[in-house]
């Protein structure tokens, strides 16, 4: 089946569901096995083919290391279904935003040979930055933005700028310089060291701080560390000579949607194998040893891998170093970890190593619904190895310690019932006798709620703009919480999850306890008793205006597409609501504060949230900006 519209750079588009499940079943390359991983790999293996099934994953390839040593390495499916061409531990994928940890070890170079500070203001490096201060109220104005504050995501700059950041048959090698122009009309979204907000901007920019306290472009330091690691098939940019024809190509549910370029290169843009990968995670256990020399210090990379957020009250339990997550709940039990995932627009991966223990893998898969595949195959290969070495198990789920349920007056009920702002909309609690009735995600209607086909659920497509799935603690589900004696909620029949309500940072908080772990679920919101006028006239619906006319949105099917081509603008419960209305994020519901006639800014903490809502005047009528879209009335 062919599809016009695809250009060819996309050529070859067909329906291959056949063709792939006769690939999983056959279609593979196996790797060295050095070490008795002999259980492990025999689990694993049709675990993978299983998973790639149910989740329409086309290709996938697997590295699973024991410190210095390869234990395994396969691939599976197809790298190229209509060519018949094997996925094999040396097709090249795309790895997304792994590559941050790779960006975060060149600028720890230059660190190491005192060429910048990573407590630099960014501007000393790149004084064309600029950026407006953060439009919400704050109990501290913050400090300059840092390349620290870049590396772990606490620096402000708002997250997702994708408007032709993932392009078609052209790519853009100034797209950074795009970035600048666009923040410098923007407002942070909070001030430094607040909270976690992740950054694909922020990290994007890193480049050109490379560059300039270099004194060498991006890319000539960049494949001399993939170099200095035997990496030499690796590379940022797909059109560089050292990249070979072997990269695999792209699929959305079997259909092959050819390859896109990544513009935001140190956000995601590496291609590399899982042969390539095992020598990155050999190097990271080897304390910055790589193949052909050390590449950083051990005290260097101690310090990638030490938190750096732990004086951030919102984090909670989310642990960051400089370029990698150090928290994982499902594999705390192992003790000191380091972790990333990544996704472009079409393949999606997982990387992990339990530091303590000196196992690691690397998962990638060459499909959008491939995300969930990466994660549960690198895990499980993590679990099974870690037992056959050492033989840790995984615990049982802690038990939360029993608090009897207690009466809380109409005034406590009150006082902790409103509006909670939330990654992807907004709760409700309401006092109802006994306690606290719930109802999450109460703006979603309830087709947001759905997957989208494939089972892709709706808010985690793609880790470049995860929002948590869809169900009954994300989406419509109407539920009765009760007072504990220990001062926190739970449902009536279950203590697994329990909530607390808190003010942290001058903001109302809900807080989530699950599994030993404490997490941030929302901010309570209360809208302005009348909403200004100005605003309410511009309650309808809205189309994008400034699609980058490369920008890969326009090449694929219109459920999955990363940018909304649609918004609402609409008002329910008392909240002026910005909502898409198109593409992967139909739902995503933003909260706006409106601060002025022509300005307001999106409540809630979180990612893409906190930054502002911009009404342009222009010749044709107003326009609203936001994350460097614009939108226009129909």
């Amino acid at each position: 089946m062919m599809h016009a519209a695809i250009p060819p750079f996309a050529r070859g588009l067909r329906l291959l569901f056949p063709l792939l499940l006769t690939a999983m079943t056959t279609a593979s390359c196996g790797g060295g096995s050095d070490a008795p991983y002999t259980y492990t790999i025999n689990q694993m293996t049709p675990f993978i083919e299983q998973q790639m099934q149910d989740d329409a994953v086309t290709g996938l390839a697997i590295a699973l290391v024991d410190d210095q040593r390869v234990v395994w390495e396969r691939g599976f499916g197809y790298a190229d279904a209509a060519g018949n061409v094997p996925a094999t531990q040396d097709t090249l994928f795309e790895i997304g935003s792994n590559s941050k940890t790779f960006t975060a070890s060149l600028v720890m170079q230059l660190a190491e040979a005192g060429q910048l500070k990573i407590d630099d203001p960014v501007t000393r490096h790149l004084p064309g930055f600029s950026i407006g201060q953060p439009l919400g109220s704050f109990p501290s104005p913050g400090g300059p933005i840092t390349i620290r504050t870049m590396m772990n995501h606490h620096a402000g700059i708002p997250g997702d700028l994708l408007n032709g950041a993932f392009t078609g048959s052209v790519t853009y090698p100034d797209y950074n310089a795009r970035l600048m122009a666009t923040l410098a009309g923007e407002y942070a979204d909070y001030p430094t060291d607040f909270l976690l907000a992740y950054s694909n901007t922020a990290i994007s920019l890193l480049s050109n701080v490379v560059a300039a306290a270099s004194g060498q472009s991006f890319k000539t330091r960049s494949q001399r560390f993939f170099t200095d690691m035997g990496m030499d098939h690796s590379t940022f940019y797909r059109e560089s000579a050292t990249a070979p024809p072997n990269q695999s190509k792209g699929y959305v549910l079997g259909e092959e949607y050819g390859r896109f370029y990544c513009n935001i290169e140190p956000a995601g843009s590496i291609l590399s194998s899982a042969s390539d990968m095992a020598k990155y995670l050999k190097m990271v256990m080897a304390g910055g040893m790589g193949e052909r020399g050390r590449v950083l210090k051990n005290d260097t990379l101690d310090a990638m891998l030490t938190r750096t957020n732990g004086s951030v009250a919102l984090d909670y339990d989310t642990s960051v170093g400089l370029g990698w997550f150090l928290s994982d709940p499902e594999m705390a039990y192992a003790g000191r970890l380091c972790w990333h995932n990544g996704g472009t627009i079409l393949m999606m991966s997982h990387m992990e190593i339990l530091r303590d223990h000196k196992l690691a893998v690397m998962v990638m898969t060459n499909s959008m619904t491939g995300g969930g595949v990466a994660e549960r195959v690198a895990k499980k290969a993590l679990k099974l190895a870690l037992e056959e070495k050492a033989g840790i198990r995984p615990p049982e789920p802690p038990a939360p310690v029993y608090s009897p349920i207690v009466t809380w007056t109409n005034e406590q009920l009150d006082a902790v019932a409103g509006v909670y702002v939330t990654g992807w909309g907004y709760d409700l609690l309401s006092r109802v006798a006994g306690g606290l009735q719930w109802t999450s995600g109460a703006g979603l209607a309830a087709e947001d709620s759905e997957s989208l086909p494939g089972g892709t659920p709706r808010f985690s497509l793609n880790p470049l703009t995860r929002k948590p799935a869809a169900g009954a603690d994300a989406g419509g589900g109407v539920q009765k919480l009760i007072p504990r004696a220990n001062g926190w909620f739970s449902l009536a029949d279950s203590q697994q999850n329990q909530y607390e309500f808190k003010e942290v940072e001058g903001r109302r908080v809900m807080i989530v306890h699950a599994g030993g772990r404490t997490s941030l679920r929302g901010e309570r919101y209360a809208s302005p008793a009348a909403l200004p006028p100005s605003w309410l006239a511009r309650v309808g619906r809205y189309s994008l205006l400034n699609l980058d006319p490369n920008d890969a949105s326009r090449y694929l099917p219109e459920a999955y597409r990363l940018l909304s081509s649609g918004m609402e603008l609409k008002t329910k419960d008392g909240l002026l609501i910005m909502e898409w209305t198109a593409g992967a994020q139909t739902g995503q519901q933003y909260i706006i504060h409106p601060s002025t006639g022509s300005l307001g800014y999106v409540r809630g903490l979180g990612r893409n949230l906190g930054g502002s809502v911009q009404v342009i005047n222009t010749a044709a009528g107003e326009q609203i900006q936001f994350l460097g879209l614009r939108y226009a009335k129909q």
